[in-house]
């Protein structure tokens, strides 16, 4: 059904109706105003059908079907409100049309049977321009060009090895591509304000690439099928990115800037890969990968910004680079063999990384101010890497499940970490420096292991341990410290050695096997030890500056205490 003529006059000044039979050829060139052309053709052989107006209110419709072998029709148009309308059924077809001035309209629809080779070659300039072309067949490609204001492109296209490519400059302008088949290309570059891009991709090889420029954009990619690609470039404020791909060997590629961006990618198969490079305030970003062997790499710069990656899945892999101010991470893994790696730098900074399955992988890296850190594993053969510098920084570390590892290295003042095992075979190490820092360590289960180093003054270390093989080492320097030990189950074993002045130890054993020593340096030292058991031992040395006291306190079999003081005032 032809559409009603925008623009027209009551009267045309000239119309031109060509009829043709098979084989023919049709040349139209009209000059004026209120122009309209009409040409059909039908026929088995190659059909030719060339239109040019030149004026204002101009119309041209062009209906060719049947072509045996090629189909072309072109259409040159200069002036307002021209209108174009093509119907293209047959082999081979190729349409090519050109439109000057504003309000332009075009329609253009290929169909073909059997074997096909489409192309559509449109250039539009003006203002409310709306393109609309529709191939179905093999080998479509569609290229479009439009500049103007309040722009609209659809471009539908089924069937094998399709292509399509737009440029579109303007504001408000819109821009829909559907594919369906294999092999299937859209390139969409788009410039100006509230701009609108969805590209639906059904099939195989797909690939979609786009370059978005202005305020309170908009694109969608939807892509269903093997070895899909995505790759955004975005540049402006309020803008959002949403990429759906469903199938194997996805791939996407994000690059924005700008700020309060949004950014939600959902990839659904294996080895799915998601790159992202965000710069800006207040941006967004969601990541969610199910199936095995996915891969998600995100950079993010500025302040207030959000990043959530969810895997599900085996052999899952995030990596995150985040600079700035009061940002936010958090990343879930389900399954086996995940790893998650992160990197941020920046004050007031959170990062919860959650992950339920065998051979967990955590590494983090936060530089800055009060920041805070909070990583959760599950399950077998767990470990958590953890190095934080700054001040008033916090670290929270839960391991639940067997042969769990926990090492964290933290330098600055008012530091705090916290770390909870359960499990068999856990093991934990930490290495802080600064003043005022507290650790807090429990294990609970078989085989423990606990290794710290405290540097500083004013630091306060707690221990506790319930299981079997349980062991503890301590090491302080500095003045004011605290550390206190409590041990409660098989073949225990607790070293503690301070150096400074002021310095507490408090070491409490319960169980079978048990040993702890206790060396101190210099001045005013208070060391407590209590020791109920069996084999239990005890040796304590303090020296220096006076004020230094002992008071073990042994119950069971085989016990052996030694305390060495060495103090003067």
């Amino acid at each position: 059904m032809k559409k009603v003529v925008l623009g027209v006059s009551a009267l045309l000044l000239s119309t031109m109706v060509f009829a043709q039979d098979p084989g023919t050829k049709s040349k139209v060139d009209q000059k004026g105003n209120d122009n309209s052309s009409t040409v059909v053709q039908e026929g088995k052989k190659g059909l030719i059908s060339i239109v040019g107006q030149n004026g204002d209110y101009n119309t041209s419709d062009v209906d060719q079907q049947t072509g045996k072998k090629n189909l072309k029709s072109t259409t040159t148009q200069k002036g307002v409100e021209n209108y174009s309308d093509i119907d293209q059924v047959g082999k081979n077809n190729k349409i090519n049309v050109n439109q000057r001035s504003e309000a332009n309209v075009l329609e253009v629809d290929e169909t073909t049977l059997k074997i096909a080779g489409n192309s559509s070659i449109i250039d539009q300039d003006g203002e409310e321009n709306k393109i609309r072309v529709f191939q179905d067949g093999e080998e479509n490609e569609s290229e479009i060009d439009q500049n103007g204001e309040e722009n609209k492109i659809r471009v539908f296209q089924d069937g094998e090895e399709n292509k399509s490519e737009i440029d579109q400059d303007g504001e408000e302008n819109k821009i829909r591509v559907f594919q369906d088949g294999e092999e299937n290309e859209s390139e969409i570059d788009q410039d100006g304000e509230e701009n609108k891009i969805r590209v639906f991709q059904d099939g195989e090889e797909n690939k979609s690439e786009i370059d978005q420029d202005g305020e309170e954009n908009k694109i969608r990619v939807f892509q269903d099928g093997e070895e899909n690609e995505s790759e955004i470039d975005q540049d402006g404020e309020e803008n959002k990115i949403r990429v759906f791909q469903d199938g194997e060997e996805n791939e996407s590629e994000i690059d924005q800037n700008g700020e309060e961006n949004y950014i939600d990618v959902y990839q659904d198969g294996e080895e799915n890969e998601s790159e992202i490079d965000q710069d800006g305030e207040e941006n967004e970003i969601v990541v969610t990968q199910f199936d095995e062997e996915n891969e998600s790499e995100i950079d993010q710069d500025g302040e207030e910004n959000y990043i959530d990656v969810y895997q599900d899945g085996e052999e899952n892999e995030s990596e995150i680079d985040q600079d700035g101010e009061e940002n936010e991470i958090v990343v879930t893994q389900f399954d086996e063999e995940n790893e998650s790696e992160i990197d941020q730098d920046g004050e007031e900074n959170y990062i919860d990384v959650y992950q339920d399955g065998e051979e967990n992988e955590s590494e983090i890296d936060q530089d800055g101010e009060e920041n805070e850190i909070v990583v959760t594993q599950f399950d077998e053969e767990n470990e958590s890497e953890i190095d934080q510098d700054g001040e008033e920084n916090y670290i929270d570390v839960y391991q639940d499940g067997e042969e769990n590892e926990s090492e964290i290295d933290q330098d600055g003042q008012e530091n705090y970490i916290d770390v909870v095992q359960i499990g068999e075979e856990n093991e934990s190490e930490i290495d802080q420096d600064g003043e005022e820092n507290e650790i807090f360590l429990e294990q609970l289960g078989e085989e423990n292991y606990s290794s710290i180093s405290q540097a500083g003054e004013d630091n306060e270390i707690i221990v506790k341990q319930d299981g079997e093989e349980n062991k503890s080492w301590v090491n302080q320097k500095g003045e004011n410290l605290l550390s206190e030990v409590s041990q409660n189950g098989d073949k225990n074993r607790s070293r503690v050695k301070q150096r400074g002045n002021g310095s507490k130890a408090y070491v409490t054993q319960n169980g079978t096997g048990n040993y702890s020593k206790v060396d101190q340096a210099v001045g005013a030292h208070i060391s407590t030890g209590v020791q109920i058991g069996r084999r239990n031992m005890s040796t304590v040395t303090q020296y220096g500056a006076g004020s230094g006291i002992s008071n073990v306190h042994q119950d069971g079999k085989r016990n052996m205490s030694t305390v060495t003081q060495n103090t003067t005032n």
